[in-house]
């Protein structure tokens, strides 16, 4: 998780970065720029820019930050992702340009190239300009607090190996998953400490009504997820599952229920 975090922050970084140069192209990009834009510490964003220095993207002279080729290419593809994510959002979900900013920004890091080109091929069949909207596009750095799908991971599947046995254990979650015992050890009791599960005195492990309510959440937005994504995005149902399983936890209670909406007022009926 720590991984994910990290990594999703970099790229936000990064973007903060191309946004404030493309708007201070006389004064340069400063720490305090990024400090003042992301609303961040300036530990957090100097550690950001230590890190973003070594991976050589960026450089860093008499305090002016500067991408690098390699980091303005990585740079420009977080925020052509992002503006596309904007459009698509606002399109299906019918959410506001702040709401869809969020959202996208979270989704951007997770889905595939193949995804994004047919999501960007559907808004032009809908008339869509996907071209870059500068006012649109706005990062926003994620707190570790708001990343706990590895949680949500475990709890949904337990609750599909519950439909297919009557009575699992850890070693299941572990093969199902494919994870280490440790991780799925360590998620187990999270999730007991929570509330959501219970585990027997031989290790036999049953969902608590409070999880067996959440993982069914979890689950319908998987499904909801992947049925929009092959349909909108033309993707496999492989491949649309396996960007539904990242993404369903990534989408606020208000962008899916317009989600939602829209696919089963779009494809349920038909």
């Amino acid at each position: 998780m720590s991984n994910f975090v990290e990594r999703e922050s970099l790229e936000n970084y990064l973007e903060t970065i191309y946004t404030l140069e493309m708007h201070n192209k006389e004064k340069g990009v400063r720490s305090i720029d990024i400090v003042n834009h992301l609303n961040l510490s300036r530990a957090s964003v100097s550690r950001a820019i230590n890190t973003l220095k070594n991976n050589n993207y960026i450089t860093v002279e008499k305090f002016i930050i500067s991408l690098t080729s390699e980091g303005k290419v990585k740079a420009e593809e977080i925020f052509k992702r992002h503006s596309i994510l904007i459009k698509y959002l606002k399109l299906i979900a019918k959410v506001s340009d702040d709401v869809a900013s969020r959202n996208g920004c979270r989704m951007e890091h997770v889905i595939s190239n193949e995804t994004v080109k047919g999501i960007t091929e559907f808004l032009i069949k809908n008339g869509i300009n996907i071209s870059e909207d500068e006012e649109e596009v706005v990062s926003h750095v994620p707190m570790a607090t708001e990343l706990m799908e590895s949680s949500e991971d475990y709890l949904e599947n337990i609750y599909l190996l519950l439909q297919e046995n009557t009575s699992i254990r850890s070693v299941d979650v572990v093969n199902k998953m494919g994870v280490s015992r440790a991780s799925t050890s360590r998620a187990l009791s999270i999730l007991k400490e929570k509330e959501l599960i219970e585990i027997g005195r031989i290790g036999q492990i049953n969902l608590l009504p409070k999880g067996e309510e959440k993982a069914k959440s979890i689950y319908e937005r998987h499904q909801v997820i992947s049925q929009l994504l092959q349909i909108t995005a033309a993707i496999s149902n492989e491949v649309a599952d396996e960007e539904a399983c990242r993404i369903e936890h990534m989408l606020s209670d208000d962008v899916f229920e317009g989600i939602k909406t829209f696919v089963q007022s779009n494809f349920i009926q038909n």
